[in-house]
């Protein structure tokens, strides 16, 4: 799972959509998923949530934002998992970043018509995918995502430790090679990489592979994902590479198992459809 390395400094203040500076304490967001208790009960569900030391230290961020989403997001997934348990861990570690780590599920096993996860219905407009998307988005947030542990799907969402500024993520002298047959999509995410500052090749099958420092996959334009990731592995180890970080970009309607089976292929991140670069960026940097 992707997580944002090397911030060592506290949140400075971050403007709201008003302008004010606003701050929150990790233990806001357990205080509130607490108070989903009366929807995990008529669903049937154990719902358990825990902080660690240093909750109720102030941080910097878009409160009501964060509280919202947090809200959303675990109300969908005790929606998914009726009769089951959930969890939420708030971890908080001083000069580190904040992580919300959610347990619930197994959604690769999940009926797509009755969880709420992908498709929404009369009970909620709101998808997993698209709370995920938010956090990025909105928030600045990393997500990494697990699933098949005794059964358990798990979301890890790192928030920033200092504001992501719009149109600040670059790439500079980092060679990122794009994989796939689409050439619409490649020629405009090439163009798009190289204003930031990256270095970029395309290719379109597995071969002999120049120097990188990641990958890009475009999942729509290769037969197998799977498949195609493991030709450049090992097309990276007959030449002595290290392997290089691997994103794929899949399409927005992509299904729980698509994603599942993109992570256990061994994509280190996704970025989805239509192209955001300043999510490409941001994944990219924190890979490298």
């Amino acid at each position: 799972m992707s997580a944002a390395d090397g911030l060592r400094r506290q949140f400075a203040s971050q403007p709201t959509r008003s302008g004010r500076p606003d701050r929150y304490r990790p233990s806001d967001l357990a205080q509130r998923v607490r108070g989903l208790g009366p929807l995990a009960r008529t669903e049937d569900v154990t719902l358990s949530v825990q902080t660690a030391d240093h909750a109720d230290e102030s941080r910097s961020g878009d409160r009501d934002r964060l509280l919202q989403l947090t809200t959303s997001l675990v109300s969908l997934a005790v929606r998914s998992s009726r009769h089951g348990n959930v969890s939420l861990r708030v971890e908080s570690p001083p000069d580190a970043p904040v992580r919300l780590i959610l347990s619930f599920a197994d959604l690769s096993k999940a009926p797509l018509g009755e969880t709420l996860l992908w498709s929404g219905n009369r009970r909620s407009r709101a998808t997993l995918q698209s709370v995920i998307k938010a956090f990025v988005a909105e928030l600045g947030a990393e997500v990494g995502i697990a699933a098949g542990l005794r059964e358990r799907t798990e979301l890890c969402i790192t928030l920033p430790q200092e504001p992501a500024a719009k149109g600040s993520q670059r790439l500079d002298d980092r060679r990122v090679l794009l994989v796939g047959d689409a050439r619409a999509t490649s020629d405009r995410l090439s163009a798009l990489l190289v204003a930031r500052g990256a270095e970029v090749s395309l290719q379109a099958e597995a071969g002999h592979l120049r120097r990188q420092d990641a990958m890009i996959v475009d999942i729509d334009s290769v037969d197998d994902a799977a498949s195609t990731l493991f030709r450049l592995r090992e097309a990276e180890r007959l030449q002595g590479r290290s392997p290089a970080p691997a994103l794929a970009l899949v399409d927005a309607e992509a299904t729980p198992e698509d994603i599942v089976g993109y992570f256990c292929a061994g994509f280190a991140a996704l970025a989805f459809k239509p192209i955001c670069i300043d999510e490409i960026c941001r994944k990219l940097n924190s890979l490298l």
